[in-house]
């Protein structure tokens, strides 16, 4: 679970979070899981951890939950990626699909 609010980035379990980051916690403590998200709230989930990543860089840059948190910013990015090129796909096939039975004239 990747929580939308911690005090710490010490509290933060990036080993924890890689093996359960298919739920993101919202500041009210609701459980979304990624695959109900939408492109926006997943865009701000990024910043997010990139805010949480740069504030852990500046205290110790070494720390591993830099590198845990940028596996996480990846994750959140590669999602978007691929919903991208979902979209693009079924946007092709959707133009290339003739219509039959209507026409118009």
């Amino acid at each position: 679970m990747l929580p939308a609010r911690i005090p710490t980035v010490d509290q933060f379990s990036a080993r924890l979070a890689q093996r359960e980051i298919l739920l993101w916690t919202t500041k009210d403590g609701r459980e979304i899981p990624l695959d109900e998200m939408s492109d926006d709230h997943i865009a701000n989930a990024t910043r997010v951890l990139t805010l949480w990543k740069s504030r852990a860089k500046k205290r110790d840059a070494r720390d591993p939950i830099v590198r845990e948190l940028g596996d996480a910013i990846d994750r959140f990015k590669r999602i978007l990626r691929t919903r991208k090129k979902s979209a693009t796909r079924q946007d092709g096939a959707d133009a290339r699909t003739p219509r039959i039975g209507m026409r118009r004239g």
